[in-house]
């Protein structure tokens, strides 16, 4: 098992989570409540690795008490990226189509997964990246970098405004 990321929440650390037997593997996000020190599983996911299909979380984030998930499904012939959208609980809330930029993240590894309300950035570790905003539960690219055409972000460090972004590009 390895913790991949975690994020302090209210009273609780979100971690992703992985852990593989045999040729199965579960990607999931765990919750650790610090009050009361107990543990549990919201959110899980399987990728068998025997067939190389299933479903397996790609990056997670948090935002205005939802948990974002950036998952790939892959099947026998097809490859797809999704957002889903969680309450803190673990119920699903909502499905975010993202065909729109299969094209640009391709195949390379995420790098960084950001939502700032209703907006998402994306970068792969070729130096790729593209800030969206979701319209009617499909993400819709807004401006994309590119390895020459570097786009970068970062958040408000000033607690008031911790939504504000700032935007990089060169």
């Amino acid at each position: 098992m390895s913790k991949v990321y975690h994020k302090a929440v209210d009273d609780h650390i979100l971690a992703l989570k992985a852990m593989r037997i045999e040729n199965m593997q579960t990607f999931y996000i765990e919750s650790y409540n610090t009050t009361n020190n107990k543990s549990e599983v919201l959110i899980e996911k399987n990728f068998d690795r025997g067939t190389n299909t299933g479903e397996y979380i790609v990056y997670p984030d948090y935002s205005n008490g939802d948990i974002y998930l950036l998952t790939r499904a892959i099947s026998y012939d097809r490859k797809a990226y999704c957002i889903e959208v969680y309450s803190s609980t673990g119920e699903i809330k909502n499905a975010i189509d993202c065909s729109a930029i299969e094209s640009i993240i391709g195949d390379t590894a995420i790098a960084r997964f950001n939502v700032f309300d209703d907006y998402i950035y994306i970068q792969n570790l070729s130096g790729v990246a593209t800030i969206n905003k979701i319209i009617e539960n499909k993400i819709h690219p807004l401006v994309i970098g590119t390895y020459d055409h570097r786009l970068d972000i970062a958040r408000s460090s000033r607690a008031p405004q911790p939504n504000v972004i700032i935007l990089f590009f060169s």
